[in-house]
């Protein structure tokens, strides 16, 4: 995305929202093969898979909106995007949702999926799912695809809005067909485990492949799953063992196990 901070806004896995985390993770996993979709990293000390990587405590007292320059009315949503990222690598988190919500204004939808993102891990304002969602749908809206991902995200576990497997495919599918690999991954998961749509494991592994060619460490280990156990692929073990290197040399932990 457009920053430092911008770039650690990737779609959500598991939130920390009361004890829902636990019964997320335990429907997300289907195999010990399964449900490694980010780096593991802790968010507000739960054990959830997530590429959120600013940091896992909760949001410090913000700072005032005033230890940012004040915006001109000249100022281009891009710009106050951009500042306003500036100020979420201070975690000055007030001064961020101000300008975000400034390029929310001027209609400029990777704000308004930054805007998701505070709700979402509760930084600056309090947690709140519901307006997560409400604000990833309208950066969805508006094409932003990191926003389309994290909706695709909320729906398949009932995050912010009711679970619906149809919607979630409706959003990965977006996301994915401007390149986003965790979509792309996902995509693959719903089809192997039949969630919104028929099973379909030849239609899963193609899109774990796709992923996976374009670097996907989750998606790597997905494809040296299915050729581990000879899923709609001859087994290999020589070809699984490629896969799992391949995603083990980036920390995926499916990998590293497996080599």
């Amino acid at each position: 995305m457009r920053s430092l901070f911008a770039s650690t806004m990737r779609s959500i896995s598991a939130m920390h929202f009361g004890s829902s985390v636990a019964a997320l993770r335990v429907a997300f996993c289907v195999s010990s093969f399964m449900g490694q979709d980010k780096p593991a990293t802790s968010v507000a000390g739960t054990s959830a898979n997530t590429n959120l990587s600013k940091g896992t405590e909760m949001a410090p007292a913000s700072k005032t909106p005033d230890s940012s320059p004040a915006a001109s009315p000249h100022d281009s949503p891009v710009d106050l995007d951009a500042r306003g990222n500036e100020a979420a690598n201070r975690e000055d988190y007030a001064a961020a949702m101000h300008l975000f919500l400034q390029a929310s204004d001027q209609g400029y939808a990777p704000a308004q999926s930054d805007i998701g993102w505070l709700y979402a891990r509760g930084l600056g304002v309090p947690q709140n799912p519901t307006v997560a969602a409400s604000w990833y749908l309208k950066a969805a809206s508006g094409g932003d695809m990191q926003a389309q991902s994290n909706l695709g995200w909320f729906y398949q576990s009932g995050i912010g809005v009711p679970e619906d497997y149809v919607e979630a495919m409706k959003w990965y599918r977006k996301a994915a067909e401007k390149g986003d690999n965790l979509s792309l991954n996902k995509i693959g998961w719903l089809y192997l485990n039949g969630m919104g749509i028929n099973k379909d494991p030849v239609e899963s592994m193609r899109w774990f492949k796709k992923a996976a060619d374009q670097g996907y460490a989750a998606a790597q280990a997905q494809v040296g799953w299915f050729y581990l156990v000879g899923l709609v692929v001859s087994k290999d073990y020589a070809v699984a063992m490629k896969w799992f290197r391949l995603a083990a040399d980036q920390g995926n932990a499916t990998g590293q196990n497996q080599v």
